[in-house]
């Protein structure tokens, strides 16, 4: 039971006792509701950093510490203490290993070294109580001088240096002068008074004897009359020179220069102050001391060592922020494709993460751009199962698959694959039978090994040998080349064929092969199979194979005609798509589109100029009435033509971090081009600077760099 239920529990149980009005009950109900739909809530996420502990640290490294951990430096306090050095932190809130939001300031109080001790008024006071009182101030008892005195009693105090309410540092001694009662007056003296007694320092003169009387010794006065006293309250105070970041040895030598003695020497890490240099003194610089007090230092030994951050599988923004946060400069970058870091994000760093460097030095990086491309493998022909295993093994995944008849790729085989591999072609020679032209995408049509030739390389034709009748060699021409040929120049044939000339295979944009007369036969229109008769020596029929078929049947499957001669007739080599004679095409270029609607008997109807993402400008995105629609002849078909792609607004991305400019520009349809780093005085590290696109013109989809 959580403690919502609980709480509604316990007003019921009130309830039944009588101790809460009904109103009050429906009231608590709604709070208790409330409390336990609230968790049910998706709430914003807010990162959490820990606190780092920076008690006792430099403030310098306390502040690199602190922006190291994605948190702020907030208010700084200063403050005395009798024990945490000067310029190192005392306390800090919230405190180490507190969760708190990123960017959270954590407040400081550092230390300004021990408080001054004021010296307490022990003149007249007897010796063991004067005592008593120094080293309860946190002071020591130094010199113990004895001296007469005409009215302090023996025992008691009668000058201490420094003076009472003098501020020195803590520790400093405290000099006295205790009185040992009246000297005895010596008898040539007698008959004299003691006059006006005045105090004054003096260098050499301890503190509580005479430094001159008037009038002199040895003169002569009359009976009866005073002697003045001038009295040594010992040597006067010391201004503490400055010496903080000095060398420790001019540091020294100042002070003793002033009459003081060099104290504790304490050594601290310190971000700007150099190594051997004094980063603070106690008493401060312009303090009033006794001579001879104790000055202690704090000597540098230069900048604390920085902790490499970790920032490995951060984005290189927050990478390069952390980085120059923890006191550090970003190195070389280096981007590299990687197979499960996000592209933007870092792969690996150097100095690697909790290396202790200098502070300053430089963090190289090697940061994603994503999974590396693969190659899409040719399984065009291969069974199903193997093709699914071949394009897994790459890496890939088995997207739609569509199923289609085919006269002759067997059942469960694959026809075509989108994307494309490259396929290769493939033919045997035989019976007056030559070659399968290559497979989709642009490889080339060819004839393996039987038939004297090679398998033809991409957008190459080339000439085969081949024996159809065993006879003399018969120079046979690929009818197809490349997609990339096919469709852009005319295929021919130039062939001599037995007694007689034989055929000039059609050209481009879907053209059916065909032979001249003399073998026998008409040429083939475009989208139609002709007829042919007889055998290509004028003697028995003989099968002969349509190399090409049709465009839209070469850039999908193996192309090929069928038919059977016998009687005269010899096949109809398929139409567009497939297609057989007197079906509507189904065209790619407009200028073959319109051909081969007129060929078709067919005439040309509206045609609509559209943009469009893949289908290239001059080529038909779309046709009405639709591929293999049966329409009457003359019948008009439209047909929707591309532009090309349409433009893209560039997004302006001149400022934002690199990782969201990249999204940006993905977003709109863009692909990021070539990333150059380069320093700029005010844009922050991991932005951009510029790009060669401005930011709101519009541009087909390219690559911004």
């Amino acid at each position: 039971m959580n403690a919502a239920e609980q709480q509604l529990n316990d007003v019921r149980k009130l309830k039944r006792d009588g101790q809460v009005h009904g109103w009050l009950i429906h009231l608590l109900k709604v709070m208790v509701v409330v409390g336990l739909l609230l968790p049910t809530f998706a709430l914003p996420t807010v990162w959490a950093e820990v606190v780092p502990d920076v008690v006792g640290l430099s403030q310098a490294s306390a502040e690199a510490a602190i922006t190291g951990a994605g948190l702020t430096v907030g208010t700084i306090t200063n403050s005395s203490h009798a024990s945490v050095p000067s310029g190192s932190v005392i306390s800090q809130t919230p405190g180490a290993g507190t969760s708190v939001a990123a960017g959270s300031a954590v407040n400081l109080v550092v230390s300004t070294g021990p408080a001054p001790v004021t010296v307490p008024n022990v003149v007249g006071s007897p010796q063991a109580s004067a005592e008593a009182a120094i080293t309860g101030a946190g002071l020591t008892v130094g010199t113990i001088t004895n001296s007469s005195h005409a009215s302090v009693p023996s025992g008691s105090v009668i000058s201490q240096t420094p003076g009472a309410g003098t501020s020195v540092a803590a520790g400093s001694a405290v000099n006295l002068v205790v009185s040992t009662g009246p000297a005895p007056a010596p008898s040539h003296r007698a008959g004299l008074t003691v006059g006006t007694i005045t105090n004054s320092s003096h260098a050499s003169v301890p503190s509580g004897s005479v430094i001159s009387q008037t009038p002199g010794a040895g003169t002569s006065v009359a009976a009866g009359s005073a002697v003045n006293l001038v009295v040594s309250t010992g040597p006067a105070p010391v201004t503490v020179p400055n010496v903080v970041g000095s060398p420790q040895a001019s540091a020294e030598a100042a002070i003793t220069g002033a009459g003081l003695t060099v104290g504790t020497i304490t050594n601290s890490s310190h971000a700007s102050v150099p190594s051997g240099s004094v980063i603070s003194q106690t008493p401060g610089a312009g303090a009033s001391v006794a001579a001879g007090s104790a000055v202690n230092l704090v000597v540098s030994t230069g900048p604390a060592p920085v902790t490499v951050p970790n920032v490995v599988g951060s984005p290189q923004a927050s990478a390069e922020a952390a980085i120059t946060g923890a006191g550090l400069t970003v190195g070389a970058i280096t981007n590299s494709s990687h197979a499960s870091v996000p592209s933007g994000s870092v792969i690996s760093q150097t100095p690697g993460a909790g290396t202790s460097v200098a502070a300053g030095s430089a963090v190289n990086l090697v940061v994603s751009t994503g999974p590396a491309p693969v190659t899409v493998p040719n399984v065009v022909g291969s069974p199903q199962a193997s093709a699914e295993a071949a394009i897994t093994g790459a890496g890939l995944t088995v997207g739609t698959i569509t199923n289609s008849s085919h006269a002759s790729v067997p059942s469960g085989s694959v026809i075509s694959q989108t994307p494309g591999g490259i396929a290769r072609g493939r033919g045997e020679c035989g019976g007056g039978q030559c070659g399968e032209p290559g497979g989709i995408d642009g490889a080339g049509a060819g004839h393996g090994a039987e038939c004297g030739g090679e398998s033809a390389g991409r957008g190459t034709d080339r000439t085969h040998q081949c024996r159809p009748d065993g006879g003399d060699d018969h120079e046979q021409q690929s009818c197809l080349g490349a997609l990339g040929e096919c469709h852009q120049s005319n295929a021919r044939g130039g062939d001599e064929c037995g007694g007689g000339q034989c055929g000039e295979p059609g050209g481009i944009d879907g053209a059916g092969a065909g032979h001249r007369a003399e073998c026998g036969g008409e040429s083939a229109g475009v989208g139609r199979g002709g007829h042919y008769g007889g055998g290509l020596d004028g003697g028995d029929d003989h099968e002969q194979q349509s190399c090409l078929g049709a465009l839209g049947e070469c850039h999908q499957s193996i192309a090929r005609g069928g038919g059977e001669c016998g009687g005269g007739q010899c096949g109809e080599p398929g139409g567009i798509d497939g297609a057989g004679a007197g079906h509507v095409p189904n065209e790619w270029g407009q200028a073959a589109a319109q051909t081969a609607l007129t060929n078709a008997g067919l005439k040309v109807g509206t045609i609509t100029n559209s943009s469009h993402a893949s289908v290239p400008s001059g080529n038909v995105i779309s046709q009405t009435p639709g591929a293999g629609t049966s329409v009457a002849a003359g019948s008009a078909v439209n047909l929707v033509v591309s532009t090309g792609p349409a433009p893209v607004t560039v997004p302006n991305v001149v400022g934002s971090p690199q990782a969201a400019a990249q999204t940006a520009l993905t977003n709109a349809g863009l692909k990021v081009g070539t990333i150059t780093n380069s320093s700029h005085a005010t844009v922050a590290a991991g932005r951009v600077i510029s790009q060669n696109h401005r930011g709101g013109g519009r541009v087909w989809r390219r690559a911004v760099r």
